[in-house]
């Protein structure tokens, strides 16, 4: 497991205020919160046209992850494998991806 591309996306800020604003506020997070995922689709697209890859697994927070899949095109949907447990805070993160993969192969 290696890390294979650095994106930088736009930051997404949560406010708590309310009223009238507070739709246009969540509105302009989601926004960017979409063009974030869709880059990231953009890069695994090219990624996997290269044809260095077979299978694709995903790995996040639950609502992130349905997001992202939502937004794959049907080629690159056809090649998920599988989802992966993974917390970017974790000091053992590529450990404990590899030992999930090596899981998944076996299956």
């Amino acid at each position: 497991v290696y890390p294979l591309e650095q994106l930088k996306g736009n930051d997404i800020k949560h406010h708590k205020a309310g009223g009238s604003s507070a739709l246009s506020n969540q509105r302009k997070a989601d926004n960017r919160t979409r063009a974030n995922l869709e880059r990231v689709v953009e890069t695994i697209e090219k990624r996997m046209q290269s044809g260095a890859f077979k299978r694709l697994f995903v790995a996040g927070p639950e609502e992130a992850r349905a997001e992202l899949e939502h937004l794959l095109p049907l080629p690159l949907k056809r090649t998920l494998a599988g989802h992966l447990s993974a917390s970017l805070t974790s000091g053992d993160l590529q450990h404990h991806l590899r030992e999930q993969l090596q899981a998944a192969a076996k299956t």
